[in-house]
């Protein structure tokens, strides 16, 4: 605002005043607050100062008689944040009482977000917080969300009779159609249509993109991104200014990207609405991530778990301590899959606790705490005061830093059982990240139970599933072995309920590492990734191609799902000289048919070239193919 510059010209303060007003001025408060606060002018001179510059209207706010419906058509956050007030509603014009009316950005972002004129005048920052507080109440208790939806704020009102489900069947959204279908500002429907079809398409993620002519709207369904609607590139930036009120965000910040939260009811449910902004050349892109708190926590079975690998987590899970890490990408249902574990352990004799960021499924019979690290409520703090609560389970949200994973690995020796996640692509090379952490070696092996490395495929639709022939490309890019090629996998043809595209929902693929002695003692003593991977190959780990081929064979998913989300195998094989089929490099003699490996000193075992006739180191002469 421009207080302090019209304030020094007329004499009423000087220069030294102002820039001891502006070091000393608080964060959420508004130099002239300050001025008043630190007792350099009054109120009544700054309200002149503003009438004698901008030549506009004073309201004296304790005689003008407000309508609460008018005063709550912003969100009180906005209002108390910036000292405004709405006193009146016509037509497409609103009367706005400002403490700062100098503040031309803030009214025109307040323009853009309602689609109304916005006609500023003059009001006390006192008085303008007494009638807010009078509309609303004393402020709110830390901890007693109120819920926004719609712009308004409410207490147990259902998501359905606030949201207006704007969005049928159809693939993209009339805007026009929004703009002049009812009273409601048009940008609070756009947003508020955004949202609604988001949950109506059960969307884990939702992008809004600004391109050079228009703004995409875009869904992640089933890990997929679908392309919705389309909005006009004028109403970009008053969306994203209405997302960012009700998310709690500086609309004044568009350099920066950009944190917020919004909680929304639908019915019974509540759903936690993540909110990132990020400038790009053509305008700030958002990104909002819908948790679903009040989601069921499925069972085993129906993530996708097989009857053999539901045995393997009953026999982690019945230890009476220990630490259970489930590792993957972002999005992979790590913790959906520790939520399931920790449902299938409650027991009225036990406490549980959680720890995360933020808290994705509600548990009446676990204590949740909600990290937040702004705070100081951090993971390592939350999870050392959780020690001195007597918790027989721990569910550890994340491992982030060697500080929490030291913390819940020595809770793991002293007999909890803790349970947590971890960012990594196998379920062995979880361990080499624990060291990469500086989590001592003997710790891990002393204290690691399994290690449980999982993606989401998307499912066959059942609807429209036919059957079909693999595609030989795809079995050369997946490096499926011989034996385990399927003679015939299935597709989805694309049908009404699937939207066309052939699926329907998604399943698990799965990784399991569980520790035996043997591990325990090469982790503890000489560790080596690759050698550790052998190890467990060897005593029957399955890998999560293999599990992932076994859906196939069952019909569950296709062959392209794996190759999207595991990607393309790459194995060191040699073709054998004699059968011609692959074989894996480290095998001195073929499987298939016992012939010796070529270009090889038997007796040095080191490799030769194509052209020697004998080897350099013992000077023996090369094996030929024939020779047994």
């Amino acid at each position: 605002g421009l207080i302090g510059a019209y304030l020094l010209r007329t004499g009423k303060i000087s220069r030294e005043q102002l820039d001891k007003a502006r070091s000393k001025k608080r964060p959420d408060e508004l130099l002239g607050d300050t001025l008043v606060r630190l007792g350099v002018t009054t109120e009544e001179k700054i309200v002149k100062a503003f009438k004698d510059n901008l030549k506009l209207d004073f309201v004296d706010l304790a005689k003008t008689r407000l309508d609460p419906a008018v005063v709550k058509f912003l969100p009180r956050d906005l209002c108390e944040k910036n000292r405004l007030i709405p006193i009146k509603l016509t037509g497409r014009q609103m009367i706005l009482a400002m403490a700062d009316p100098s503040d031309i950005f803030k009214c025109d972002n307040i323009s853009m977000m309602t689609s109304l004129k916005v006609d500023p005048v003059i009001a006390s920052s006192t008085a303008i917080l007494k009638q807010i507080r009078k509309v609303y109440g004393d402020y709110k208790q830390d901890g007693d969300d109120i819920e926004i939806i719609s712009g308004k704020e409410s207490r147990g009102e259902d998501f359905e009779d606030e949201i207006d489900i704007i969005i049928e069947e159809e693939e993209r959204i009339n805007i026009q159609e929004l703009i002049n279908s009812s009273d409601v500002p048009p940008i609070i429907r756009i947003v508020n249509a955004i949202i609604s079809e988001a949950l109506r398409s059960k969307a884990s993620d939702v992008h809004i993109e600004p391109k050079s002519d228009y703004s995409l709207v875009r869904y992640r369904i089933d890990g997929m991104l679908v392309s919705k609607i389309r909005i006009p590139s004028e109403l970009h930036r008053a969306v994203i200014s209405r997302i960012k009120i009700i998310s709690k965000m500086d609309i004044s910040e568009r350099r920066l990207p950009q944190d917020g939260r919004m909680t929304l009811k639908a019915g019974t449910r509540f759903i936690d609405v993540r909110v990132a902004t990020m400038p790009t050349i053509n305008g700030e892109k958002v990104v909002m991530r819908i948790l679903d708190k009040s989601a069921s926590i499925k069972s085993l079975e129906e993530l996708g778990v097989l009857a053999d690998d539901q045995v393997k987590i009953k026999y982690m899970l019945n230890r009476p301590q220990g630490m259970l890490i489930a590792t993957g990408p972002t999005g992979s249902g790590k913790t959906t899959l520790l939520y399931s574990m920790l449902n299938m352990m409650l027991s009225s004799a036990k406490n549980y606790q959680t720890i995360e960021d933020p808290v994705e499924y509600f548990l009446d019979q676990a204590n949740q705490i909600f990290v937040r690290e702004k705070t100081g409520l951090t993971f390592p703090s939350v999870l050392r005061a959780t020690l001195r609560q007597d918790p027989d389970v721990i569910l550890v949200g994340e491992i982030r830093d060697r500080e929490t994973a030291d913390i819940a690995f020595k809770a793991a020796l002293t007999g909890h059982m803790v349970l947590s996640s971890l960012h990594t692509n196998s379920s062995v090379s979880s361990i080499t990240r624990l060291i990469d952490m500086q989590v001592k070696p003997y710790l891990i092996a002393s204290a690691l139970e399994g290690i449980i490395a999982q993606r989401l495929v998307r499912k066959i639709c059942r609807h429209c599933k036919k059957e079909d022939s693999p595609d030989p490309e795809i079995l050369k890019l997946l490096n499926i072995p011989q034996d385990r090629i399927p003679a015939k996998v299935f597709q989805g043809k694309g049908c009404h309920v699937c939207n066309n595209t052939g699926y329907a929902g998604r399943t698990g693929v799965f990784e399991f590492f569980i520790l035996n002695d043997d591990f325990r003692h090469f982790i503890s003593s000489d560790y080596k990734e690759a050698k550790l991977l052998k190890m467990a190959r060897g005593a029957g780990m399955t890998s999560l191609m293999e599990n992932g081929v076994q859906k196939v064979l069952m019909g569950e998913t296709t062959l392209d799902e794996l190759l999207r989300v595991i990607g393309a195998q790459t194995r060191h094989e040699h073709q054998c000289d004699n059968c011609r089929k692959m074989v894996e490099t480290g095998f001195l003699f073929c499987p298939y048919c016992g012939t010796v490996k070529r270009n090889l000193c038997l007796n040095c075992m080191i490799p030769l070239e194509e052209d020697w006739m004998a080897c350099p180191a013992c000077g023996k002469e090369k094996a030929h193919p024939n020779e047994q």
